[in-house]
């Protein structure tokens, strides 16, 4: 039940022309606020600008406040573009995420001490910056992979379409969702007409890629990419 109410949320937003991960957008909320927390405590701490404590204990406030939704739509997001699939980053993430929302919940209470920090709220507020930063490698772990697709200097442009919408399940030619059927040995890779046919109407969770998205000049450099780099046998050089 839970997955079809997450579904048709989904289909609901992507018919409004927005077939994307949600997470992404709002993680960069509350990320952007605990490195200015980090940055005004320790500032205060360090400086004749003691009253930076206050602006520092703001802004681990409204990181706080939108943690929540960043999570849930986290939750969504794992569910609707990855089936929930177990990947290790993924796993990492959302034990991450909890140790950030205790950081960032006790920072709260704790509030400020007067008009400076105190010890106890810098080194939260140091936890937190590392929590972050630990939570953005393991996400772009999730975007790019193990490892980064090779480099082509022959097809430069698929080679950009290919990083930024299809690495993410694709890294290796693989497939993160489905590892039994890998994008190297797809039927659909044997001619351009399929493959366009692929990403404007695939199989779910793969989101459609409209022509207003990628283009049909833009999907065959997408499927030079693949077919001649993606696919070719690793440690080849094919430039």
């Amino acid at each position: 039940m839970m997955d079809l109410w997450i579904n048709t949320f989904y289909s609901m937003v992507n018919s409004l022309g927005f077939p994307d991960p949600i997470h992404a957008i709002l993680v960069h909320i509350p990320m952007g606020l605990t490195i200015g927390a980090f940055c005004f405590a320790w500032i205060s701490a360090l400086s004749s600008w003691k009253r930076l404590a206050v602006t520092a204990y703001h802004c681990i406030t409204l990181s706080l406040v939108f943690l929540l939704p960043v999570i849930i739509f986290g939750f969504a997001d794992w569910r609707h573009f990855y089936l929930g699939a177990w990947l290790t980053p993924i796993k990492i993430k959302m034990v991450l995420a909890v140790i950030l929302l205790f950081l960032s919940f006790v920072t709260f209470l704790l509030g400020f001490k007067g008009k400076k920090s105190s010890r106890i709220t810098l080194a939260l507020y140091t936890f937190c910056l590392i929590t972050i930063i630990c939570l953005g490698w393991y996400g772009a772990r999730i975007v790019y992979g193990e490892q980064m697709p090779p480099h082509s200097n022959k097809y430069p442009i698929g080679e950009k379409i290919f990083i930024a919408n299809c690495n993410i399940c694709h890294a290796n030619g693989g497939n993160k969702i489905s590892p039994q059927n890998p994008l190297r040995s797809s039927d659909n890779l044997n001619n351009l007409k399929a493959f366009i046919s692929l990403i404007r109407h695939p199989v779910k969770p793969m989101p459609t890629f409209t022509a207003s998205r990628i283009s049909d000049q833009e999907a065959k450099e997408l499927y030079d990419y693949i077919v001649n780099e993606v696919n070719r046998p690793w440690g080849t050089d094919n430039n």
